[in-house]
């Protein structure tokens, strides 16, 4: 069923206007009595019938609500280096479909894009598109951009630490044993972090490693992100 994000979500008829009248009507040219679903970053999805279609609006009448069936059961956060703002928005794209709950990114000592760039606005526009297509109603939320000095105190606040290191590490499957409570994965950028960054992770959280092969950032936080996550869900399905 086609999914719609707006705002606020309740128990009565309402209006859909702007892009996500333009997509029902135009776009996917949905008809007068079909259903749609609606979402709003709470729990729960909003069945409605369209009533009326007009130039400017969709009249949807409310049917039911009922709880979201594919939220999160876990609970990861994401810490990554700045990247290209073409590279950041597929890799929100696809951490939202993977089911990390927050994405907090950093500037260090090889970060070579400015925070300046970074449009939070867009991002988190990425995450509600990519939930309409894997029927999350409460989206990964993109924070505002941080120091490294930020980030470490940040992590802190999480009971598994995890983070990429191309210097080596153990190996990621290996370190799945120990993982339960707030999860939260940290990936360099694009140059990776420096010495005295390296050993001040090391401090804080446990390095471990993908394979032999040096990953792009891009690939490294989809990777790590898709092996930590299914050993969670089997893990809260027994």
């Amino acid at each position: 069923m086609r999914r719609f994000h707006i705002d606020t979500a309740q128990k009565k008829d309402l209006k859909l206007m702007g892009k996500e009248h333009n997509h029902l009507a135009h776009v996917l040219r949905m008809k007068v009595g079909d259903k749609v679903i609606l979402t709003c970053n709470d729990p729960y999805d909003y069945l409605y019938s369209i009533k009326v279609i007009s130039k400017n609006e969709t009249q949807l009448e409310f049917i039911s609500k009922s709880l979201n069936e594919f939220n999160p059961t876990t609970n990861v956060n994401v810490f990554m280096g700045l990247i290209k703002l073409d590279k950041l928005q597929f890799v929100v794209e696809k951490l939202n479909e993977l089911g990390v709950t927050n994405l907090y990114l950093f500037t260090s000592t090889h970060s070579n894009i400015s925070s300046k760039d970074i449009s939070l606005d867009k991002l988190n526009s990425y995450a509600i598109q990519s939930s309409k297509q894997c029927c999350r109603s409460i989206s990964l939320r993109v924070h505002p951009v941080v120091s490294f000095e930020e980030m470490v105190v940040k992590i802190k606040e999480h009971d598994v630490r995890l983070f990429c290191s191309e210097r080596g590490g153990k190996h990621i499957i290996t370190s799945l044993q120990r993982l339960d409570g707030m999860t939260c994965l940290i990936i360099g950028p694009e140059g990776g972090f420096s010495n005295n960054e390296h050993d001040i992770l090391g401090k804080t959280a446990t390095p471990v490693t993908l394979s032999k092969r040096i990953l792009r950032t891009e690939t490294a936080v989809i990777a790590v992100t898709a092996i930590v996550q299914n050993h969670l869900e089997e893990e809260v399905q027994r």
